[in-house]
Parts: structure tokens; C-alpha cells; sequence
């Protein structure tokens, strides 16, 4: 499913530790700069039973790299922060200390990251939930994949992205990318 590029940055809600925002937006495979185009998919593994989402975020050539060193940044400064915004699409949701992870060698850049998705309380589920996140964020050229998956409540752990993905989907978008015209 393709989607309109985002809405520009100055529309974006704020986020609460500031410095925590690029870690925030990463989590909705969006940030602080102009978006040109944005993908939304999910990936399966033929090997395993591993199943993760990702998502494919364009940017202008000079943005892409801002986006990462931003979140590079913002995952040191935020290892203990529990970041929230009064977003009202977001309301009730909040993440908790982001866990910077080893990441594997690919694209121009990449990372990867563990942090808690914390839901309130609300009408249809009376009891909050901590959800375990996994994230893996690759930039090739001005297009950043961001990886993820997500537990369950009742695992401290979150799931592991099948291994034979994230590569398998990088080559693609590098194959692609960097053909002749």
C-alpha cells in the first residue's frame, strides 16, 4: 500500500523529551524532515515462520543521512527516557528505553535498537501493556528501510526480525536502486 508523503515536519506533534523525537519517529518510520515518498509493507521469511514489517521512507539526498545521524544521537541521549507525545492518533501510547543493539553491516548506514511500547489502560483492554519492540533501521542512498517487531505483553523479550530479511530486502532495494537508466 502506497501512502501520501507525510505531513511536513512543522506539523509533526511534539515529543516529549525533545531530544528523544528521532527515536519517536522512528517508531513511525517518519522524522523531521520532508518526506517524499513512504511505503508501508510486511515481509515473510521462506526459511522460518518469521514475519516482521517495514517500512520505506523517502527523502531528499541531503536529508536521508540527517534522519540517521539524528537517531544515532537521540538513541545515546534516550537509553533511560520514557518518550511520549500528545498526539491525539497516539494517545495512551508511549515507549520506554530505547536499547541500542548490534546492527548489521548494511546499506550506507544502519542500527538497530530494542525499546518497550507502552499502552494505557482504555475501554477494550482494562489492563496496560508493555509490549517488546525490535527495530532495525538501513539507509541506502536517500531511502531509509526501518525493520520491526513486536512481542507480546507477556514476554520481556521482543521477537527477533527473521535474519534472512532485513539482507534479503536491502539487496533488492540496492539492486534496484543502483541500476542504469
Amino acid at each position: 500500500m502506497t501512502y501520501p508523503p507525510a505531513a511536513p515536519p512543522s506539523q509533526l506533534p511534539a515529543v516529549s523529551p525533545a531530544a528523544c523525537a528521532p527515536v519517536y519517529w522512528s517508531t513511525q518510520a517518519t522524522g523531521a524532515y520532508q518526506v517524499t515518498a513512504h511505503l508501508d509493507g510486511i515481509a515473510t521469511s521462506r526459511t522460518s515462520d518469521g514475519i516482521a514489517s517495514f517500512a520505506l521512507t523517502a527523502y531528499d539526498t541531503t536529508d536521508a543521512p540527517k534522519v540517521m545521524a539524528d537517531l544515532h544521537q537521540a538513541l545515546t541521549a534516550c537509553a533511560h527516557a520514557h518518550i511520549t507525545s500528545p498526539d491525539p492518533l497516539a494517545s495512551g501510547e508511549s515507549y520506554a528505553n530505547p536499547q541500542v543493539q548490534p546492527a548489521p553491516h548494511l546499506g550506507d548506514d544502519a542500527l538497530s535498537f530494542h525499546l518497550t511500547h507502552h499502552l494505557d489502560a482504555d475501554d477494550i483492554d482494562p489492563d496496560p501493556l508493555d509490549v517488546p519492540m525490535t527495530f532495525t533501521v538501513v539507509r541506502v542512498g536517500a531511502t531509509i528501510v526501518t525493520f520491526w517487531n513486536e512481542g507480546d505483553a507477556t514476554h520481556t523479550t521482543p521477537r527477533t526480525i527473521p535474519p534472512e530479511l532485513i539482507p534479503a530486502q536491502i539487496t533488492k532495494l540496492t539492486t534496484t536502486t543502483h541500476q542504469p537508466a
